[in-house]
């Protein structure tokens, strides 16, 4: 498994409803979101990247604001958790 971080620039604070979640707000700023997949992980990425999509993950809500853009992507080898835990300690 594969797995992947967007590197996302929110550029004014959002309150957002997140699915079922309900609301959050999201300060301006920047955020990381790790994600994972067993194949197509090219695939996976660009439909992050579109604005044309259904709203199925979480971070579709939040992708698909107009305040939000993905300023970088990486993959990597690494799982999610480790990915994120080699991330802290840099």
């Amino acid at each position: 498994m594969q797995s992947y971080q967007l590197f996302i620039n929110v550029t004014k604070e959002i309150n957002l409803k997140v699915g079922k979640l309900g609301k959050f707000i999201f300060l301006a700023g920047s955020y990381v979101y790790t994600g994972s997949a067993r194949k197509n992980i090219d695939k996976r990425i660009k439909r992050h990247l579109s604005k044309k999509k259904n709203l199925h993950w979480h971070i579709d809500y939040l992708l698909n604001n107009d305040a939000v853009k993905i300023i970088d992507t990486k993959k990597s080898q690494m799982t999610e958790c480790n990915l994120n835990k080699k991330k802290r300690e840099q």
